[in-house]
Parts: structure tokens; C-alpha cells; sequence
């Protein structure tokens, strides 16, 4: 009688061990989706109004510049290019305010250039080998220039400056671009200030005596000035300056 109890025990523990590894199994899934959405971030630091009042002969002479005043600063996800164009209601040339005097003088004009603006960028373009002539803006100022500071300009702002004229930042050609990244973190070669991410705009007028501006002219070096007798009729004149920050 106990080999019976014991066999029967040992069968018992058998059933029960196969009994716990047929375990029912159930699940369920879940599909996780990431979806990385570019991102072309410009920055702009300074006043938007920035004012050039000529009311001496030192400042008609010699120019006004205003250094530092503006402040650009970059995140991408994407390689990206970066220009700046100036422009007005009338196109290339700036619009009138405001005019002084009636002196009925035909060789008063209001037709002032926007290439008269003249900007400096305190770090060179990294890359843009495809320009001719200048292919951005941070040649120092100089008293005789030939286009190296002068502004693009374009009736229409939004269609990017052809091989032949000045980006900040990369330039028209497929390979003329910087790579993803931003101000905050890239370290290539430095961070903030010191990097591609961030570039530091002064700014530059110079009427002459009289004002015929000498110092306007295409990126080529082509003088755009006023021929004289011509001069430019005193009055207030305004512009607009735009940064574009385009997906490359």
C-alpha cells in the first residue's frame, strides 16, 4: 500500500508541473510613429528701425555707420542658406517720405539706389564657392569701394539672389550650404557668436557732398550713383532690409 500512495503522489506532481508551463498568452500592440518636421529658425536681434540722419557736413562727407545693430542667429534641422535683399513699393529704388524744399531745381532727383546701403557681416561666409566677384558681405568698409559691401537688391525678395551675387550663408549651388544645426549647441568650430549660426550686421551710408552716393553699385563693382549734375533731392527716404533663412 505505500509504493501505491507514493506512485500516486509523484503522478499528481507530474500533472501539475505540465500543467503550469501551458500557459495562455495574450497581446495587444501599440505603433509608435516619429515624425521629424524641418525647422529653419532665424533670429533677429536690434531695432527694426534704424535711422541715418545727415544734417552736417562731416556726416554727408565721410557717412554714417551704424555698427552691431542687427544680430542673426540660426537653428536648422535641414541645410539651409542665408541672404539678405533690400528693397522698396517703388523695386530697386528707395521710396520718398518726405521731401524738402521747392526749390524747382531739375536736377534735384528722388531716385536714390537701394544699393546705396552698404552692410558689413563680422563673419565670412563658410561656404559659397560658386559666387563671382564678392560672394558675401565682410570685406571691412572702405573709402573707395567697387561692391564689396553693397546690398543685393531685387524687385522680388523671395526668389534667391542668382550665383553672381553675395549670401551671408551658403550660397545658389547645390553644394554651396550649411549643414543642420544652431546656435545653441554646434560646436563647429565654436558656439554662438564665434560659430556659422550667428553672424553680427553693421550698416553704411555715405551721401557724399553733393549726395550722389558714390559708394552704390551692383556686386560686380558697377557704379549705380548719381551722375551729375544730378543730386539727390533732401528729403526722408526709406527701405527694406529682409533676411531670408532658405532651405538649401
Amino acid at each position: 500500500m505505500k509504493t501505491i500512495k507514493t506512485t500516486m503522489i509523484a503522478a499528481a506532481l507530474m500533472l501539475f508541473a505540465g500543467a503550469a508551463k501551458a500557459q495562455l498568452v495574450d497581446e495587444q500592440n501599440v505603433t509608435i510613429t516619429m515624425d521629424l518636421q524641418p525647422i529653419l529658425q532665424l533670429e533677429m536681434n536690434g531695432p527694426q528701425n534704424i535711422d541715418f540722419v545727415f544734417d552736417n557736413v562731416a556726416s554727408y562727407a565721410g557717412g554714417i555707420t551704424r555698427y552691431g545693430a542687427t544680430q542673426l542667429r540660426i537653428s536648422a534641422s535641414v541645410s539651409w542658406d542665408l541672404y539678405a535683399v533690400g528693397y522698396s513699393s517703388q523695386g530697386t529704388n528707395m521710396d520718398v517720405q518726405v521731401e524738402y524744399g521747392n526749390s524747382g531745381d531739375p536736377n534735384a532727383v528722388t531716385t536714390i539706389p537701394c544699393t546705396a546701403l552698404e552692410l558689413r557681416q563680422d563673419r565670412a561666409n563658410p561656404l559659397n564657392v560658386g559666387a563671382t566677384a564678392f560672394a558675401d558681405y565682410s570685406s571691412p568698409f572702405l573709402t573707395t569701394p567697387a561692391g564689396e559691401n553693397n546690398i543685393y537688391v531685387s524687385a522680388t525678395p523671395y526668389v534667391r539672389p542668382a550665383v553672381a551675387q553675395k549670401y551671408i550663408a551658403g550660397g545658389t549651388g547645390t553644394a554651396d550650404f550649411v549643414g543642420g544645426g544652431s546656435y545653441l549647441t554646434t560646436t563647429a568650430p565654436l558656439t554662438g557668436a564665434g560659430s556659422d549660426y550667428w553672424y553680427t550686421i553693421d550698416y553704411r551710408i555715405v551721401p557724399g557732398l553733393p549726395a550722389v552716393f558714390p559708394n552704390a553699385a551692383t556686386n560686380a563693382g558697377v557704379s549705380q550713383a548719381l551722375v551729375g549734375p544730378n543730386y539727390a533731392q533732401p528729403g526722408v527716404y526709406t527701405m527694406n532690409v529682409k533676411y531670408v533663412l532658405i532651405e538649401n
